[in-house]
């Protein structure tokens, strides 16, 4: 096997695992929107009448919750998808199960971030 060839491969790795965690991240952004409004608003010195009315996105949380899940899902699936036509059936049976866990791992790891330090930080500012 020519080197070029085996480069490549190692490549493919670390890139699914940054583009599973990317996933997670936006994911994590999107079940977020319900409360990083509000919070920005206060951040900012928005008036009391525009912050209320971006605190009541906080009544659709679980469906923000459920879009930044199905995303990371979704994408999950997607990169596992494309990595069958690209990657030996070894490295795709490999990323089956590597690729949703980044991916879930990611957007757990962010949507605390943002919940329980940034939003708050926000709101006391």
């Amino acid at each position: 096997m020519p080197k070029a060839l085996e480069m490549g491969r190692v490549a493919k790795g670390p890139r699914l695992r940054l583009h599973s965690v990317a996933a997670g991240f936006v994911g994590a952004v999107l079940a977020s929107l319900c409360c990083i409004p509000g919070a920005v608003a206060i951040a900012v010195g928005a008036r009391v009448g525009t912050a209320a009315s971006l605190f009541r996105l906080q009544d659709f949380q679980i469906l923000f919750q459920l879009a930044g899940v199905g995303m990371a899902l979704g994408s999950s699936w997607w990169l596992i998808h494309r990595s069958r036509k690209r990657c030996t059936i070894e490295e795709h049976q490999r990323n089956r199960s590597r690729v949703p866990m980044f991916a879930l791992s990611g957007f757990a790891v962010v949507y605390l971030l943002l919940n329980l330090v940034v939003i708050p930080w926000l709101e006391r500012r």
